[in-house]
């Protein structure tokens, strides 16, 4: 009988820690760059307690992802791991806030509970929307405006405009400064008389998968086209650039927002709230103190 010569067995495939953790019941991620990112420069800055991970990632706060197997898991799991990865956070991203996202799935009565106790406070209600290649929209002409991309020296521009459409959350001018200088985050600007009057920040941060950061119009240029116009202008060039998809979030209570996507063609994908609370100690504790024998609702402020 003639012998068959023995062929090595390849080792299994490892599964990317984005998809380990994308396919536990209870997740939140944002984009798979970023968690490999952690993996590559902050390993300490993920804490696992079997199949149940939880990580920090920098973004001018501590911002949280997340994976647990079940509701029970994220429970009992949550606060300890926490408690484990809140020191090394503030080290490593000499963080002093920590942000969470929940979307608005059927954990969330077990989830906001655990929240509440730890004195997370939400922050925002989002919407997100999503637009495939096959809708891209046209790109409408305006008459005296015209579009370029931003360089470094429109940064105080971009900070003006952001801060006139976003005035609880402007960013600041040092952050918009890094993302346009080191390309990470590119800004279409729309210029009317030689002034900017409107800015769209993209990337697209994993392959196939773009994504709109900012859409913000000066407010004397509001309700002229403006909005549709960047978006439309960003879209083709996502497009171009090899994207699929393109998806944005925006709050949920901004209206005339969600009526410029819904016409561009973007459909709802998910909702859910963010929340925020210090990642100091001593700030918990001061937090505390003030809220003790107050109410504090989900869903609203008090």
């Amino acid at each position: 009988m003639a012998l068959r010569q023995l062929r090595r067995l390849a080792p299994p495939a490892r599964v990317s820690l984005y998809d380990e953790m994308a396919a536990q019941a209870l997740h939140a991620l944002y984009f798979r760059r970023d968690i490999e990112r952690v993996e590559r420069e902050h390993p300490e800055l993920i804490v696992r307690d079997g199949a149940n991970v939880l990580l920090a990632q920098p973004a001018g706060a501590a911002k949280l992802a997340y994976s647990y197997e079940s509701d029970r898991a994220f429970t009992e799991l949550f606060p300890p791991m926490l408690d484990v990865l809140l020191p090394r956070a503030r080290r490593a991203l000499r963080a002093d806030t920590v942000r969470f996202r929940l979307s608005h799935s059927p954990s969330r009565p077990l989830v906001e509970p655990v929240l509440k106790r730890l004195l997370f406070q939400p922050k925002r209600d989002w919407m997100e929307f999503e637009i495939a290649r096959a809708s891209t929209p046209k790109s409408p002409a305006l008459s005296g405006v015209r579009f370029r991309d931003a360089s470094a020296d429109d940064a105080e521009a971009v900070a003006r405009i952001d801060r006139e459409a976003f005035p609880d959350t402007p960013m600041p001018l040092s952050a918009y400064r890094a993302l346009i200088e080191s390309g990470e985050e590119p800004a279409l600007l729309a210029l009317r008389r030689g002034e900017a009057v409107g800015l769209c920040s993209y990337a697209q941060h994993d392959p196939g998968a773009g994504y709109i950061h900012t859409l913000a119009v000066a407010e004397a240029a509001r309700r002229e086209g403006i909005g549709q116009a960047l978006t439309a202008r960003v879209l083709k060039r996502l497009f171009s650039d090899g994207a699929e998809r393109v998806a944005l979030t925006t709050d949920g209570d901004n209206t005339p927002a969600i009526r410029l996507y819904l016409k561009l063609g973007f459909r709802q994908t998910r909702a859910g709230r963010d929340y925020e609370r210090p990642a100091d100690p001593k700030a918990v504790e001061r937090l505390l103190k003030r809220s003790q024998g107050t109410l504090i609702k989900f869903g609203g402020w008090r």
